[in-house]
């Protein structure tokens, strides 16, 4: 007997190396009178041929619906993270010499925090703002953002000055 060690078990991918992504075929076929078109998944890896991969979709769509594609796009690699929606930028950027002040001031919140508002006049749909103070009291402290230009929309609960003096 031949004094062998067993070979130790590997375990997931080698590192540095990406996990394998799913590769697609956009089928289309008359089926019965109505239109099928079906993204079939194939077995392959980027390396693979692409014809070979187009006629292995073409067989899984055939054993489905018992007929074979009117015509077959791919193959192609399904998007990663796709976003149900496409969060809007409430910062405005403006040059620093194309900021001139409005005598108007207020104040409103933004992401939690109280601000102070100063309108631009050459752009009225976006104000500069100053963090003042943070609205919910945390046992964490944040440091106060930076000042910056936002959207006027990204505002909430603007007040003037005057109000606040008269209030």
């Amino acid at each position: 007997m031949a004094n062998q060690t067993p070979e130790p078990k590997k375990r997931g991918r080698k590192p540095g190396t990406k996990s394998p992504r799913n590769i697609f075929c956009l089928c289309v076929g008359v089926v019965d009178a109505e239109l099928q078109v079906e993204e079939v998944h194939v077995d392959g890896d980027k390396n693979s041929d692409d014809e070979l991969l187009v006629a292995q979709a073409t067989e899984k769509f055939e054993e489905k619906h018992g007929e074979e594609p009117e015509f077959v796009r791919g193959p192609y690699f399904q998007r990663k993270g796709q976003q149900t929606y496409q969060r809007k930028r409430d910062s405005v950027k403006i040059p620093v010499d194309e900021i001139v002040f409005t005598r108007d001031k207020g104040v409103a919140e933004y992401n939690g925090w109280e601000v102070g508002v100063r309108y631009i006049e050459n752009h009225p749909d976006a104000a500069y703002i100053i963090f003042k103070r943070q609205l919910e009291d945390d046992d964490k402290k944040k440091a106060k953002p930076p000042a910056k230009t936002v959207n006027i929309k990204a505002l909430k609960n603007v007040r003037s000055v005057d109000e606040e003096a008269s209030a």
